[in-house]
């Protein structure tokens, strides 16, 4: 089975959990492959995880791909190369995607390109994450392509459940499911010293981008959380996000 780990990557540590939660589930299948668009990571890194290179490109916003008998089989195979039309299952942890804080193209690239793969008897599963709000005329008819194009569907919470169901009604492949990546089992580096209860503070700038909040209501809450866990007995710290937060984690720092 030939599975495509779509809309993860390593540049936070959100898509990072994702990913390896993904790729630990099916630790030991012999009968399992991976593969993955290019922003998935760096070339070395993701061989390094055994995925392959998916030959997804576009073009003007639509979904394009070479030949299926482009490159050879043979080739392809020998430089780590996925054909999209060799793609048994789609796993989409996107996180948060699909809705009003982004184009409709995003949706609608992912329903053209999805509705091409179960044409050919690919499974597609939107894994546990945020869905909406579809507010906008252009997102909600984007949307609503790609929920159908879905064979599961898993909200992630509770305002993501209503509103996928506003959209496309309940429905027996669509269920409320939560973050799945603490199912991994965390490895700590051998040279990293925590404190006893410790506790992860982690800043991320879009909560200030996506959400209706002013940067200093923000650091304010994240000041008081971490009044709230020392005050319990926790030892808090700030833990990046993602590298484009370290100028947020600095600013709480300070305030803390």
């Amino acid at each position: 089975m030939n599975i495509e780990l779509r809309m993860v990557s390593h540049k936070n540590k959100g898509a990072e959990l994702m990913l390896r939660s993904m790729l630990a589930h099916f630790d030991g299948r012999d009968d399992v492959s991976f593969t993955g668009r290019k922003n998935v990571g760096p070339r070395d890194r993701r061989r390094a995880l055994g995925i392959d290179t998916l030959l997804f490109g576009t073009h003007r916003g639509r979904f394009v791909t070479t030949p299926r008998h482009l490159p050879p089989a043979a080739l392809r195979k020998r430089l780590k190369l996925t054909h999209p039309s060799e793609v048994d299952l789609v796993l989409d942890a996107a996180g948060f995607a699909y809705g009003d804080n982004w184009p409709a193209s995003r949706a609608r690239l992912s329903a053209e390109y999805y509705k091409s793969l179960r044409s050919r008897g690919a499974k597609v599963i939107l894994m546990p994450q945020s869905f909406g709000p579809f507010t906008r005329t252009d997102v909600r008819d984007a949307a609503k392509d790609l929920l159908g194009q879905a064979d599961l569907i898993f909200p992630r919470d509770d305002t993501a459940m209503q509103a996928v169901e506003e959209l496309v009604g309940p429905a027996d492949h669509i269920s409320q499911s939560p973050d799945f990546t603490p199912l991994i089992r965390a490895e700590l580096p051998l040279d990293l010293v925590l404190p006893e209860r410790a506790a992860a503070v982690i800043p991320n700038q879009k909560m200030i981008q996506m959400a209706a909040t002013t940067p200093d209501a923000y650091e304010a809450f994240l000041v008081k959380v971490i009044e709230v866990f020392a005050k319990n007995g926790l030892s808090p710290f700030l833990l990046p996000h993602a590298s484009q937060d370290a100028p947020l984690v600095e600013r709480v720092r300070t305030r803390a």
